[in-house]
């Protein structure tokens, strides 16, 4: 019993400890595609060196927003449906549609992460939907992309 309890805990410390990353790399911004005319996140994130489950050249961000608006009853509203590389980053991309008569705003918050769920970067963006309406949201955000590189609909608000 106690070597379980030894080898446990000896594997609680390595996992914690590989998720661990410093800061001190210049990051890239988060932009939302033109087309939304929204005032989307734009915003740096300071960016750690290179953990060693990360292809080289990719580094996890460390500045990442801790407050992301998420209504479930929105979220449900929103699909993303591509998640594709762009010049120098990525994007993702789906469709809103608005089920109520009254307009109404979505702020979509994306993650994007490299296949072993670390966060390399993010992107928001607002979409206006009409009443009964359907529009295409995209958003995109500048950095140093892995293949693959994942998108986290990470929340509606």
């Amino acid at each position: 019993m106690r070597s379980m309890v030894t080898l446990t805990a000896a594997l609680l410390v390595s996992l914690t400890a590989a998720g661990c990353t410093s800061s001190g790399h210049p990051a890239g911004n988060s932009t939302s595609h033109p087309a939304d005319r929204s005032s989307a996140a734009s915003a740096s994130a300071s960016q750690a060196p290179s953990a060693k489950a990360l292809p080289p050249g990719v580094v996890g961000a460390t500045r990442v927003p801790t407050k992301v608006a998420n209504k479930p009853a929105l979220r449900a509203d929103v699909r993303l449906a591509s998640c594709s590389p762009r010049a120098h980053g990525w994007r993702a991309s789906g469709t809103v549609h608005n089920p109520h008569s009254a307009a109404r705003s979505y702020k979509i918050t994306v993650f994007f992460t490299a296949d072993n769920a670390t966060v390399i970067g993010f992107a928001a963006t607002t979409v206006h939907v009409v009443g009964r309406g359907s529009r295409p949201w995209t958003a995109s955000a500048t950095f140093h992309a892995p293949k693959p590189t994942l998108c986290v609909l990470r929340g509606v608000g």
